[in-house]
């Protein structure tokens, strides 16, 4: 078990909404959607403050030419820029209130009619020929110097490790997380099942290595730098705490940042067991298994199920391991030997090392 937590961030935003009296809205924002659902997100919002059906909502963003906005990252793409969005429709709603004769507070919309009291008025009759285009600015306030807010979660992890081989299975992964309200339930639980697969991969397959002699990064491509794989990834599950806000208006910041709110790879509690490219791990190396005499080479799973390597049980008079490189070695005079350098890159089991008494070359490059 391990506990999270995620900050609130919010940045200077603005995005421009404009309704017609044909009963559409239109969203503009210089924000980008990098996949996470920004345009589903404004949208809700949009429907939600205007009374409006999600498909009578367009949204268009990534345009320097629109209303400037803290980009996406971070976390505080739908936190600020859904916030400039959820300001600007609070002007609309002023608007119509100041064309009906009445306040914001007395009316209400939905289903694209404004109602105030036991009168219902469609909205072109409210709004007139002219649509109302309001544009909402949203930026750090004295709250975020007297406060410090966040979301807040917990992971609960169980992991089978073989004594024998070293060998660790993640079995299952909960996470639980308590961020504000949930503009969409769908959305925020995949962006916990990311962090929860960037967890695995951060405690038991990534490791970045670097040849200790020339600095070059060794596993600098996928068929090196293990990210989990589907053989590697357990049952997830993702519990989403219901949290009410006193601050109705500004509750939609605090929510809308925990609509990416991720799970944290630091957090796992098997952070100090790895796998190696060579082979399982736990503490440095594969525990002996005394059934066995030393050197005895035993099957080894590193990738799931499906795939295995040959590694052998480590003895006391081992001598330390080669270094993997994934390079071209240079020979003395200036020459490079194609066979030679497959030889030393792919290794006898199709591992990337250099025969321990192997000296460094001159220089290196890359193939």
């Amino acid at each position: 078990m391990a506990a999270a937590s995620r900050a609130n961030m919010l940045m200077k935003a603005a995005a421009e909404v404009t309704l017609t009296p044909e009963g559409r809205a239109t969203v503009k924002t210089a924000m980008t959607d990098i996949g996470t659902g920004s345009y589903t997100i404004l949208a809700q919002i949009t429907g939600e403050m205007l009374g409006l059906p999600i498909d009578k909502v367009d949204v268009t963003l990534g345009d320097s030419l629109l209303p400037p906005s803290s980009g996406s990252g971070g976390s505080w793409g739908a936190n600020s820029s859904g916030s400039a969005v959820y300001v600007a429709c609070e002007g609309v709603i002023a608007e119509i209130a100041n064309r009906l004769g009445t306040t914001p507070a007395e009316m209400s919309m939905k289903d694209g009619d404004v109602i105030v009291g036991n009168r219902r008025v469609p909205l072109a009759e409210a709004i007139g020929a002219d649509p109302i285009s309001i544009t909402g600015e949203i930026e750090p306030g004295e709250t975020k110097k007297r406060f410090h807010q966040a979301g807040y979660g917990a992971h609960f992890c169980e992991v089978a490790v073989n004594c024998h081989t070293g060998e660790t299975r993640v079995r299952r992964l909960l996470t639980v997380a308590a961020a504000g309200r949930i503009l969409n339930e769908k959305t925020a639980t995949s962006q916990c099942y990311g962090g929860q697969i960037w967890g695995i991969g951060t405690a038991l397959t990534e490791e970045l290595q670097i040849d200790p002699r020339s600095g070059l990064i060794v596993n600098h491509d996928l068929a090196g730098y293990h990210v989990p794989s589907n053989a590697d990834v357990p049952k997830l599950e993702v519990v989403l705490l219901p949290e009410h806000d006193a601050s109705p208006a500004r509750s939609r910041r605090r929510a809308s940042a925990n609509w990416r709110w991720p799970v944290s790879a630091r957090r796992s509690p098997t952070r100090s067991t790895r796998l190696r490219r060579a082979g399982a791990r736990l503490s440095g190396h594969a525990r002996p298994d005394h059934r066995r005499p030393a050197g005895q080479a035993v099957s080894l799973p590193v990738r799931g199920v499906r795939h295995a390597r040959t590694s052998r049980i480590p003895s006391a008079t081992d001598q330390p391991r080669s270094v993997p490189v994934r390079s071209w070695i240079t020979s003395a005079r200036g020459s490079t030997s194609r066979a030679a350098s497959s030889r030393s890159w792919r290794g006898e089991k199709g591992l990337p090392t250099i025969p321990a008494d192997a000296k460094p070359a001159g220089r290196f490059s890359r193939p």
